[in-house]
């Protein structure tokens, strides 16, 4: 991605957190927003805006960690998986770890 790219992408990635009422994103949608643009940010060097982005995530995962701990499971290797658990399942955004099947239950013994 050019410079150029880089900031436009910017800009509509922000323009799209800062007016999150008009397409009814959920805190968890922009949590997982917040975290792959962090991502994306490391990547192109922004390690000041990334860490940003990624503090805004994460005080998010860590309050719904701590108010449905039977519903949500961290895992330290794949921190990508747990945005993606966090979403409501009717909005069905599964581009990181949980697209590819993620933590998956055992199946109980025969």
């Amino acid at each position: 991605m050019n410079s150029a790219n880089a900031r436009i992408s910017r800009a509509e990635f922000k323009s799209c957190l800062n007016h999150h009422y008009r397409g009814n994103w959920t805190p968890e949608g922009i949590a997982r927003a917040q975290y792959w643009h962090s991502r994306v940010l490391t990547a192109l060097g922004k390690h000041g805006d990334a860490a940003k982005e990624l503090q805004g995530a994460r005080a998010v995962k860590e309050s719904y960690l701590q108010q449905f701990p039977e519903f949500l499971c961290e895992d330290e290797h794949n921190e990508a998986a747990i945005y993606d658990q966090m979403v409501p399942m009717w909005i069905l955004q599964t581009s990181g770890p949980l697209q590819e099947g993620g933590r998956r239950p055992q199946p109980p013994a025969a």
